[in-house]
C-alpha cells in the first residue's frame, strides 16, 4: 500500500486540492497557515486515501488536537476524560471503517491492508485498526509540522521562492534539506535490543533510550557546516528525521509527496511568504515534536 507506484497515484488529487486552498489563501494577504491551509490540506487528503466519507474530515483534526495534547504538567481529570473519550471515538469508527472494507473493498488504503496477508496470514481487526490509526496520527501532526517548517525557511531566505519557481524539479531537494536542517520529530523513543556500551555508557537490553534526530541531523562529523541551509547538499541514502533501516517511516513516501505538492503550489502562486522569526511564534509544547499552534502568513501574489 505504500510502495512508490501506490503513493505516486495520488499526487494528482493532492495537486487538486493544494491548489485549489493556494487559491482560496490568495484572495487574502494575510493568512493563519495552519488552519487556512495544513489542516484542511491534509484532512481531505488521508481522508481521501483511508475512505472516509468528508463529513468525517474535519473530526480528524477535533481527534488529533485532544490525543496530542502535551503539557509539562499532568492532564486535569476533565482532559483525561476527553482524551479517552476521542480515543474511543477515533477507534470505534476505525473499526467501523475496517468491518465495512472487509465487506466491501474499494480502491483506498485501507482495503489494502485489510486484504493484504503477513506471511499467508491476513492482518487482525485489531491490528488493521492500530494500523489505521497510527497513519492518521503520525501521517498528521508530523506533516503539518513539516509544511510550517517549510513555509518558515521560505520566509527566511526570499530568494528561494524565485529559485524554485524556475526550477521547480528542486522542490524535493528543499525538503529533504528541511527535513534535516529542522525535522517536523526532533527525537524518538527506542529500546536496546541486547547489551551494548555507547559514549562510555552501559546500556542493558530493555533499557529505553531518547534518540535525539534533531541533533544528528545537525552532527558536523557528518554534515559540513551543519547549521546552514543548503538545498544542493548531499543527504545520503536515507533521511533520519523518517527513521532508519528496520524503523523507517512506513509512509516518508506520503509525507514528502504532501509536501513536495503543497510547497509547489505556493511557489507557483506566490513570489513572496513572509511570517514572524523563530523568536515571536507560539510554539507547541511537546517532548518530541516541532511545531507551533499557529503560523501567520503574509503573501505576495505573482504578478
Amino acid at each position: 500500500a505504500f510502495t512508490p507506484g501506490a503513493i505516486a497515484s495520488l499526487e494528482a488529487g493532492m495537486t487538486e486540492v493544494a491548489e485549489e486552498l493556494v487559491s482560496q489563501c490568495g484572495r487574502a494577504s494575510d493568512i493563519e497557515l495552519l488552519n487556512d491551509f495544513s489542516y484542511p490540506y491534509l484532512s481531505r487528503i488521508i481522508g481521501r486515501i483511508i475512505g472516509f466519507e468528508p463529513a468525517v474530515y474535519p473530526q480528524i483534526k477535533q481527534w488529533l488536537d485532544t490525543l496530542a495534547f502535551v503539557r509539562p504538567a499532568p492532564p486535569s481529570f476533565e482532559m483525561q476524560e476527553k482524551i479517552r473519550s476521542s480515543q474511543a471515538r477515533m477507534v470505534e469508527r476505525s473499526r467501523k471503517l475496517v468491518v465495512e472494507r472487509r465487506e466491501r473493498p474499494r480502491d483506498d488504503l485501507v482495503s489494502r491492508f485489510v486484504h493484504a496477508e503477513v506471511d499467508g496470514e491476513k492482518l487482525t481487526e485489531m491490528e488493521c485498526i492500530s494500523m489505521l490509526n497510527l497513519l492518521i496520527g503520525a501521517g498528521f501532526e508530523t506533516t503539518v509540522n513539516l509544511l510550517t517548517n517549510a513555509v518558515r525557511q521560505l520566509s527566511a531566505m526570499p530568494g528561494l521562492m524565485a529559485e524554485l519557481y524556475t526550477a521547480p524539479h528542486r522542490i524535493e531537494a528543499f525538503i529533504d534539506e528541511v527535513l534535516r536542517f529542522d525535522p517536523p520529530t526532533h527525537a524518538l523513543l527506542r529500546q536496546v535490543s541486547e547489551d551494548v556500551s555507547f559514549g562510555g555508557v552501559d546500556l542493558a537490553a530493555g533499557t529505553n533510550v531518547f534518540l535525539l534526530i534533531g541533533s544528528a541531523c545537525r552532527d558536523p562529523e557528518v554534515y559540513r557546516e551543519p547549521d546552514r541551509f543548503d538545498i544542493d547538499r548531499e543527504q545520503g541514502s536515507e533521511l533520519l528525521a523518517f527513521g532508519f533501516g528496520a524503523h523507517a517511516c512506513v509512509g516518508r513516501l506520503l509525507a514528502r509527496l504532501e509536501a513536495t505538492v503543497a510547497i509547489r503550489a505556493f511557489v507557483d502562486a506566490c513570489a513572496r511568504v513572509w511570517c514572524p522569526p523563530a523568536s515571536e511564534l507560539d510554539w507547541k509544547t511537546h517532548l518530541v515534536s516541532r511545531g507551533v499552534n499557529a503560523l501567520p502568513v503574509q503573501l505576495q501574489g505573482r504578478g
